[in-house]
């Protein structure tokens, strides 16, 4: 057992800490990242807020690019 930030962490091949930061961390950041591109453009659609669409689509981009992929 391994102690990380006062939880108790079984490490067993890709278990606990590894599997959570280089598996589904990356995951769920792409997920949200193409979950703020589709309300960017559904903004752009709607065409009220064009700041809403480039905050939501440079977000996206940012977490697609820049967290997930690296």
């Amino acid at each position: 057992m391994v102690y990380m930030f006062g939880f108790k962490i079984a490490v067993i091949g890709i278990g606990g800490f590894e599997l959570l930061f280089f598996i589904l961390v990356p995951f769920v950041m792409g997920l949200l990242g193409v979950y703020l591109i589709t309300v960017g453009l559904w903004e752009l659609r709607v065409g009220v807020d064009r700041k809403k669409y480039a905050t939501y689509m440079f977000t996206g981009l940012a977490l697609i690019v820049f967290l997930a992929m690296g």
